[in-house]
C-alpha cells in the first residue's frame, strides 16, 4: 500500500498537524505490467471520505506520482470534497 499523508506545518517550523491521507492499495487483479488499485481518501481521523479505483495502470512505464494524480482525479471526478459539482476550469 502507498500512503500519502497531507500535513500542515505552521509557519514552516511548528510541529506538523495531519490534515488527511490518501491510501492506494494494489487489489491483486492486475499483472506484471498493468496494476489495478483501490483508492481511499481519509480525513485526519482516518475516516474514509471518498473511494475510487484506478485500473490498467502501466506500472512499468509510469511512476508513483502519476498513480497519485490518477487516484485523485478518479476520486474527485468533477466533484468537490463535499460532493458538490465543480466547473471544468475548477479542476
Amino acid at each position: 500500500m502507498i500512503r500519502i499523508t497531507a500535513e500542515l506545518i505552521p509557519h514552516g517550523i511548528g510541529p506538523p498537524k495531519t490534515l488527511g491521507y490518501l491510501d492506494i492499495s494494489n487489489d491483486g487483479k492486475g499483472d506484471l505490467c498493468l496494476g489495478d488499485y483501490s483508492v481511499r481518501l481519509k480525513d485526519r481521523r482516518k475516516r474514509v471520505r471518498r473511494r475510487g479505483k484506478v485500473e490498467g495502470f502501466r506500472r512499468l512505464e509510469k511512476g508513483v506520482w502519476e498513480l497519485v494524480l490518477l487516484s485523485l482525479q478518479e476520486i474527485f471526478k468533477r466533484k468537490g470534497w463535499d460532493g458538490s459539482e465543480i466547473e471544468e476550469e475548477g479542476i
